[in-house]
């Protein structure tokens, strides 16, 4: 029986410990790494929730002795992020790769000064990544082509989705998507447009529903018997169109109180000592669209 290698994850926050679930059940030695006890305490009863067991520890060299995976999963600064970096050099396999957790941080910016940075990349999942597979792959200038091979094969091992950027540009992939759904759905909002529950609606009772399944691309493809490019030919000019109307009209909406109304909002449905719950929730019904998928 092939043993599989030894996985070390840095940061003990939602993240880290999603990623804890995700390769221990793919059967990786897994251990937890965080400075703070508590956080490490938090984390451990969730993943015995999870019916799993994982090693948990404060101490850096103890998690990465033996690893040949390694996720930082620390706060979304450069600094901290450059100093987890330096801190754990010393004790970082010769052979190990490391994969960052950042959802914004340019690779080559965030390891410019890592003495592993030809064995490091950006590993950005979809949060949290144990319910949602899809993560992003994203090399620097130094990253091997070996390095991002071997990544990509390890999280399809583990039941992930990788997306693998050409090119780097703010926001990778998945959050310049969603800034530009999200935006217009603020500007709509500011507007008078429509509530926030409306644009909710949109999105879960229509779109939601078919990118479950199928991407804007196919989306396009199949709602026109000539296809793709049939649909571009037909709809390809109002478009446009809506791309320069919606450049126009930009409000600026997060600079208002667009977000406090907003906010006010979801509070009326939902208190904010509920969100766990509704949290939960939320993760049981991705994982049983999931479940539904895998059927098809």
């Amino acid at each position: 029986m092939t043993t599989k290698p030894k996985v070390a994850l840095i940061g003990a926050g939602q993240i880290g410990r999603s990623w804890a679930l995700l390769f221990a059940r793919a059967g990786h030695p897994v251990a937890l790494q965080d400075l703070d006890p508590a956080q490490l305490d938090r984390a451990g009863d969730w993943l015995k929730e999870k019916g799993v067991s994982v090693t948990l520890t404060t101490d850096l060299g103890l998690a990465l002795a033996g690893a040949a995976y390694v996720q930082e999963n620390t706060p979304e600064r450069l600094e901290i992020k450059q100093a987890t970096f330096a801190a754990l050099a010393p004790h970082l396999a010769v052979d190990a790769i490391l994969g960052s957790s950042t959802s914004a941080l340019e690779p080559d910016v965030l390891f410019a000064d890592a003495p592993f940075r030809e064995r490091a990349l950006v590993v950005h999942p979809t949060n949290p990544p144990h319910v949602l597979p899809a993560v992003e792959l994203a090399r620097s200038q130094w990253t091997t082509a070996e390095t991002l091979a071997e990544t990509r094969r390890l999280m399809q091992s583990i039941g992930q989705d990788p997306l693998v950027l050409k090119r780097v540009l703010p926001g990778f992939v998945v959050n310049r998507l969603q800034a530009a759904l999200v935006n217009e759905a603020m500007a709509l909002v500011a507007q008078g447009v429509a509530d926030p529950d409306e644009i909710d609606i949109a999105v879960r009772s229509a779109l939601g529903l078919r990118w479950a399944f199928i991407g804007p691309f196919e989306t396009m493809d199949l709602n026109s018997a000539g296809g793709f490019e049939l649909y571009a030919q037909t709809f390809g000019a109002m478009f446009d169109n809506l791309r320069h109307d919606l450049q126009a009209r930009d409000p600026g909406a997060w600079s208002t109180d667009t977000p406090a109304r907003i906010g006010a909002a979801r509070r009326a449905v939902l208190p904010l000592d509920s969100l766990p719950a509704r949290q939960a929730w939320r993760d049981a019904q991705v994982l049983r669209l999931r479940a539904l998928k895998d059927t098809l």
